[in-house]
């Protein structure tokens, strides 16, 4: 269970390290916490059967999550490494839905519909799958924040876009630029799918 390795993975000189908000967002002291701690934060999500570079990635993502948080006044408490380790597992579990539910789909748009339809059947379902495909490129290229913000916007369930802001620690005009940007992407990415 994620509390069990929390409970282990947090000493008490890292409460000491980083009190409650009680220390101004650049009074602590990040890059030391981060060389302190972020091999607990990596070794939680290896325990979790996690390839080391993705435990790295998200381990490198759940610490800037956590710094823009406690910046923005949104965690009440800072223990170090224990909240790190609790957005890690947090993230890789959120990367897992995706993976899962880009699999579904693939496996629909792959799997037996239509095939007695004929050719223009099949060469549709493999174009819709060549775009998917192309889209999916596109979101794991674009930043950690940005990632998240199509996951949110566009998961199950959608989230607004202040909602999204509220969960990412953002402004929603952020949001709004981050999601304008990566739809014009995609849309050129799609074109170039037909263009082909």
């Amino acid at each position: 269970m994620p509390t069990r390795v929390l409970d282990l993975a947090v000493p008490q000189a890292a409460t000491q390290a980083a009190p409650a908000t009680t220390a101004a967002p650049a009074s602590i002291p990040w890059d030391q916490l981060i060389e302190q701690h972020s091999r607990r934060v990596v070794v939680a999500l290896l325990a979790r059967g996690l390839p080391l570079e993705r435990a790295k990635e998200l381990a490198d993502d759940a610490w800037v999550r956590i710094i823009q948080q406690h910046r923005a006044g949104r965690l009440p408490e800072l223990k170090i490494p224990g909240i790190v380790i609790m957005q890690a597992l947090f993230l890789a579990r959120d990367a897992q839905r995706v993976s899962m539910r880009r699999a579904a789909v693939d496996a629909r748009i792959g799997g037996d519909y239509g095939l007695h339809g004929g050719n223009d059947d099949v060469e549709e379902r493999l174009l819709a799958r060549e775009q998917l495909r192309r889209i999916a490129k596109v979101v794991e290229a674009a930043s950690p924040t940005a990632r998240r913000v199509f996951e949110l916007s566009y998961g199950e369930p959608n989230c607004s876009a202040s909602e999204v802001a509220e969960e990412i620690g953002i402004s929603i005009q952020r949001v709004r630029q981050i999601t304008c940007e990566l739809r014009k992407r995609i849309r050129g990415v799609v074109g170039e799918a037909h263009d082909d």
